[in-house]
């Protein structure tokens, strides 16, 4: 029997290697080894004062400390949730960073994908509203996360739990994801031929927070599949065209939300895992 991969799971906006407890216990009990990564500065619960420095933090700061982490394994695969979605697709991107496949759960949209939906705008709207904001720390209040995260967990007292369990977020972040335009770092920019490995991208139909149309699109993007028009140039050319970017499955999940990390069957995951 060939050894299994470690999983290296990737955390969202506001969020902490914890937030994977369901998921790494289901996966290890099916054998594999996990790691769960808590990103720099992100220990800091929002009933406490942060650090400033964590509103300086950046998305190349992120990618830069999982590439320090991958590079010590050998197999792994990387699953990563939400702006950990992104991170994960940045770091695949990374020269001589190889992962068997990557598992992209509700994942953040790379620069070129517009993602301020109306939606998304209400959802960090409290943020984005805030003088400078790309230059301190930031967080959301339980309704906020509740109306736009939760909005499909059903149990009060768990989302009131997990709320409980988040942390400080960096504006700076938030800013190069949602305003990559005039993101002059261009942190979120993302050459999809730079990846090399199968991508299993699930996307919920409620989610507020990564919209459905918008993972849908960021996957298009990865996948690098031909826009119409370069579909209708290339039959007057009689130059068919194909992918250029990675394999790239998605899977549709009706009636789920943002919040995949409980409300998505670890079943699902580990099969996807297992396909690699």
């Amino acid at each position: 029997m060939s050894k299994k991969p470690t999983l290296v799971m990737v955390p969202g906006m506001f969020c902490h290697a914890g937030m994977y407890e369901k998921l790494k216990g289901y996966l290890e009990e099916a054998g594999y080894p996990c790691k769960a990564l808590t990103l720099p500065c992100h220990t800091t619960k929002l009933s406490e004062t942060p650090s400033l420095a964590l509103g300086k933090k950046g998305i190349e700061d992120y990618v830069e400390h999982v590439v320090a982490e991958v590079e010590r394994l050998g197999d792994f695969v990387l699953i990563g949730h939400s702006m950990g979605g992104l991170i994960s697709m940045l770091t695949a991107a990374q020269e001589n960073v190889k992962p068997r496949g990557l598992i992209l759960l509700a994942p953040a949209a790379p620069a070129g994908v517009l993602a301020l939906t109306p939606n998304v705008i209400r959802t960090f709207w409290p943020i984005m509203s805030k003088a400078r904001f790309w230059e301190i720390p930031v967080a959301l209040d339980y309704k906020n996360v509740r109306w736009a995260m939760f909005n499909e967990l059903g149990d009060e007292a768990i989302s009131r739990q997990v709320y409980e369990q988040m942390v400080w977020e960096s504006g700076y972040a938030a800013f190069q994801m949602g305003f990559w335009v005039v993101d002059y770092s261009n942190a979120t920019k993302l050459d999809p031929s730079a990846i090399k490995c199968p991508v299993s991208i699930f996307a919920g139909t409620k989610d507020r927070t990564t919209p459905f149309i918008v993972v849908k699109t960021a996957a298009k993007v990865l996948a690098m599949r031909p826009t119409v028009g370069q579909r209708l140039w290339s039959l007057v050319r009689r130059r068919p065209l194909i992918a250029s970017g990675p394999p790239v499955k998605f899977i549709r999940l009706k009636g789920l939300g943002h919040w995949l990390l409980l409300e998505l069957a670890p079943a699902e995951v580990l099969k996807e895992i297992e396909r690699f």
